[in-house]
């Protein structure tokens, strides 16, 4: 297997393209070579801002190669790690440093875990497993390069590795407990999606437009679907992986593939319920109603969750680079390459409030609601803030409140007159 070398992906960001192709190469060049713009980002038209950002405090964890790092958020304290193998735990309330740890290698993949085990990826391919203390468990060697944080569900260890192999290894020792691999085409992108956990299922998309179900104790294959046909003649055209997240619902999943669909897929079975013609390299959101796409540069489009049907789409923030979203309150919010955090109304799909991060740097890919109140995130350059969010109400006249109220009580004698008058003629004519 290969994965997009620069020199073709160049050569074809060259050329000339229309429909799908072009929107693929749009969305490859967005992910992988930020420091340039094809198009101009979108200007920050004015807005009224009914939501605002109040900045606790910030802190910078190290040197950084702006990967997409996440961030652990364990009750009172947030687990973070850069590139040049620094990690540290600090108290969300106030940003102070409880511990910080060096692996001596750098770290490509995490952080994972909970709050009793942290895992991380390191460049020289070890998957490292350190306690709440920040002190080193064990370490295994990983057959292949890993893109995605590992995780832990159910007291099992697991790891994404880039050649679509999925890992089980034992919390305690890591040790490799089970394997499962799936044959994929020789073209892929450099890029693959989270696991996703439910019922003792894992639920993982693959290249070529496929979605699987694997039993989570054992490795055994369940199912598999297609979300989305795939296009062209040429192995670049036909380029068409699931690098999202799904998005597990009750009986069904949601998932999108980057050159072709959005899809609803049966739990149980695999078949597909319904497709819109969607792609996207953003994780999916979903607020139990809606589901949130942002498509190739920054559209942001929400769908019924029943049908696929366009309930709204924004286009204000095309080509700015935003990350995936995160929901607060009543609101989808995302970063930009400007260090902006913008705040869009769900039901609406209009901008509500906006506010930029101190320094204006590039917002990564995990920005993530503490509770109802406060959020946190990291910027490209190692910058951790923390912020509380304020929507502001709408002022309401006594005088309105005053007059609607006597109305409302004259309305109700007027009912109360009538229905006395209807039972009196009732009786007179009967």
């Amino acid at each position: 297997m290969k994965y997009i070398p620069l020199g073709i992906v160049l050569f074809f960001f060259t050329g000339c393209f229309i429909g799908p192709v072009g929107d693929l190469v749009e969305q490859v060049e967005d992910q992988y070579f930020t420091d340039e713009f094809s198009d101009a980002p979108s200007d920050l038209d004015p807005i009224e801002n009914t939501v605002s950002t109040k900045l606790v405090w910030e802190s910078n964890i190290g040197n950084h190669n702006g990967s997409e790092f996440n961030l652990v958020i364990l009750d009172e304290f947030i687990v973070a790690a850069t590139s040049d193998g620094t990690i540290k735990k600090l108290n969300i309330e106030n940003g102070e440093q409880v511990w910080e740890k060096n692996i001596s290698s750098s770290i490509v993949a995490g952080i994972g875990g909970n709050f009793e085990n942290l895992l991380v990826v390191s460049g020289d391919g070890y998957l490292w497993c350190l306690n709440q203390n920040g002190d080193v468990i064990w370490k295994t060697f990983m057959p292949g390069e890993v893109f995605v944080s590992p995780v832990i569900y159910n007291s099992e260890v697991y790891v994404r590795i880039g050649n679509y192999e999925i890992l089980q290894l034992d919390l305690k020792q890591g040790v490799i407990q089970w394997r499962y691999k799936k044959s994929v085409p020789s073209l892929t992108l450099r890029k693959t999606s989270r696991l996703s956990f439910s019922d003792n299922v894992i639920y993982a998309g693959f290249p070529a437009a496929k979605v699987i179900a694997i039993h989570a104790e054992s490795g055994g294959y369940l199912w598999e679907s297609k979300i989305s046909k795939i296009k062209g003649v040429s192995e670049i055209e036909r380029l068409n992986d699931v690098v999202s997240k799904l998005i597990i619902n009750n009986s069904v999943i949601y998932s999108v593939s980057t050159n072709g669909n959005i899809s609803s897929v049966d739990r149980k079975s695999g078949r597909v319920l319904w497709t819109s013609d969607l792609s996207s390299f953003n994780d999916l959101i979903f607020d139990g109603y809606d589901i949130f796409v942002i498509n190739k540069v920054g559209t942001i489009h929400s769908l019924r969750k029943n049908n696929g049907k366009l309930n709204w789409r924004l286009t204000d923030l095309q080509h700015r680079r935003i990350t995936n979203g995160s929901l607060i309150k009543d609101f989808l919010v995302v970063g930009d390459f400007d260090g902006y955090i913008h705040f869009i109304d769900i039901e609406q799909g209009t901008l509500k409030g906006r506010s930029q991060m101190p320094g204006g740097v590039q917002i990564l890919n995990n920005i993530s609601t503490v509770n109802d109140t406060y959020m946190v995130g990291m910027d490209k350059e190692g910058n951790i803030f923390y912020f509380k969010i304020k929507v502001e109400k709408l002022l309401i006249n006594d005088e309105n409140v005053e007059s609607e109220a006597l109305v409302d009580e004259v309305l109700i004698e007027e009912a109360k007159v009538s229905l006395v008058d209807q039972v009196i003629n009732y009786r007179y004519y009967n």
